[in-house]
């Protein structure tokens, strides 16, 4: 099965660009994701990054967009840092971006960026993969205005992107761009250094200092 993504744009619902508040003052990113993350892996992260994980600023499962809308860019773009929570099956990985995202595909230089497990085949697990010096000018790349694909993590590592035939998320992941050690060849741990898998949910979190 071909999971490339594409940059093809898609037509967006009028009412995908426009968030929705409940009494409570949060809009609906905030929550429906309350529990996404628990207390110990945002712990983690902050151990990790010396950076807080903050509020959500945006959930797939809030929106179903059909691709890389200016909602889903305003998101990003209103932030200094910010943290990406993938979750596939049993699986539960990301990335932890410190730089701001200004424009539409715009590639983003971090040196401190990485990605992370949280939760690998329904166990706990804590790693992390620090970006090589060699590749941190494309530790991050946003998705063009309406594209399919959402964003890009280092040289292929992570790519999340809609499927339009399919109408679901895909996430090629691949081994090039950060630091995996010698028993490992990608985030996810797989034997082969590339592949693919479903994307049920992501969620961005901003990053406090």
């Amino acid at each position: 099965m071909d999971l490339s993504w594409s940059n093809d744009v898609i037509p967006l619902n009028k009412d995908e660009e426009n968030a929705t508040v409940d009494k409570s003052g949060k809009n609906d990113e905030e929550v429906n994701s309350l529990d996404f993350l628990n207390c110990e892996e945002k712990a983690q992260i902050f151990a990790w990054s010396q950076r807080s994980v903050g509020k959500v600023i945006f959930d797939y499962s809030a929106t179903r967009l059909h691709g890389c809308s200016g909602r889903y860019f305003n998101a990003i773009n209103s932030v200094k840092g910010f943290l990406i929570a993938i979750l596939c099956g049993e699986y539960l990985f990301g990335v932890v971006v410190t730089k701001p995202v200004q424009i539409y595909g715009d590639c983003v230089a971090d040196s401190n960026c990485f990605v992370f497990v949280l939760r690998e085949n329904g166990i706990k697990k804590r790693r992390k993969f620090s970006i090589k010096e060699e590749d941190k000018e494309f530790a991050f790349t946003m998705g063009r205005h309406n594209s399919t694909k959402f964003f890009e993590v280092g040289k292929g590592d992570l790519k999340l992107y809609r499927k339009k035939t399919k109408n679901c998320l895909a996430c090629e992941y691949n081994g090039k761009s950060f630091e995996y050690g010698e028993k490992r060849v990608n985030v996810l741990g797989s034997e082969n250094r590339y592949g693919q898998i479903k994307v049920d949910r992501f969620v961005i979190f901003a990053l406090e200092n």
